[in-house]
């Protein structure tokens, strides 16, 4: 939670902060990326039912009618003939690969020249790769308008967050609850895995609980420990969601079994890597 100037802990002074490239190429961090992206895919083929007959076939309407890109196409030009100047350019490719060109020669040139790498860094690649693969500007604003129409409620619970952290700081409770749950790589993860179950939201477990799990351990590796604990406690939030929703052909059996065991197994990962590294 740094300042403008990236070196100073506005909520914390004594725990620092941490760069945006120290985090992302930790290699606790970067090695569980490639780990679980590799291996997780195998894991739920495994548990999925390979024999017809274990297969639920639902009523009523198909999910979905067509292929899943199209069903989940967002976004259809409008016909060419209807055209208009505007149009033109909102829809014309060229202009976003122009626009792509020069971002990312902007990124290379940051980077040559010795640029850190910063959230705004971070976030400006990724729309110009969102651009890249959307193809059509207005596509790339459509996806995006979409996506961030939540974003205000998102913001909300994290002031009420932040004053959580406030009153724990004032009380003088951290020290005695940091105390209490001797913090290292392994609390940091299991702290997180419990509060995420109450607060939906990596970053925000990381607000209220990010000056207990610092304590006495390396910040880098308290960061990456919670932040795959409150990830993992996402996927359980999902299990409550799906059952009060009453989506049809849902089984809590089926899901608590591919929640078990991813659990279980990306725990093991990350504990191991936090642990050796």
């Amino acid at each position: 939670m740094a300042d403008d100037s990236g070196t100073v802990n506005f909520m914390l002074d004594a725990a620092g902060s941490i760069s945006m490239t120290t985090f992302v190429l930790d290699p606790a961090n970067a090695l569980s990326n490639v780990v679980l992206v590799l291996t997780l895919p195998l894991i739920l083929v495994a548990l999925a039912p390979d024999a017809e007959a274990d297969r639920t076939t639902l009523d009523g309407d198909p999910l979905f009618d067509a292929s899943i890109a199209e069903t989940l196409d967002h976004y259809s030009p409008p016909p060419r003939e209807k055209y208009t100047a505007a149009d033109v350019l909102e829809q014309s490719p060229l202009i976003s690969m122009v626009a792509v060109v020069i971002g990312m020669a902007s990124v290379g040139l940051y980077f040559a020249t010795g640029g850190a790498l910063t959230l705004l860094w971070l976030l400006f690649f990724l729309m110009m790769l969102g651009l890249l693969v959307h193809v059509r500007p207005m596509a790339f604003r459509s996806k995006t308008t979409r996506t961030t129409r939540w974003a205000n409620h998102v913001a909300i619970p994290f002031m009420l967050y932040a004053v959580v952290f406030a009153l724990l700081s004032e009380a003088g409770l951290y020290e005695a609850v940091g105390s209490a749950l001797a913090p290292g790589a392994v609390g940091s993860f299991l702290t997180a895995l419990g509060l995420g179950l109450l607060i939906p939201d990596p970053g925000s477990v990381w607000v209220v609980a990010g000056p207990v799990l610092v304590g006495e351990t390396e910040l880098v590796t308290s960061l990456v420990a919670a932040m795959y604990g409150a990830g993992l406690s996402n996927l359980w939030l999902g299990f409550l969601f799906l059952g009060v929703l009453s989506i049809g052909g849902f089984d809590w059996r089926e899901f608590v079994r591919y929640a078990a065991v991813i659990t279980l197994y990306v725990s093991v990962v990350i504990l191991s890597l936090v642990l050796v590294f």
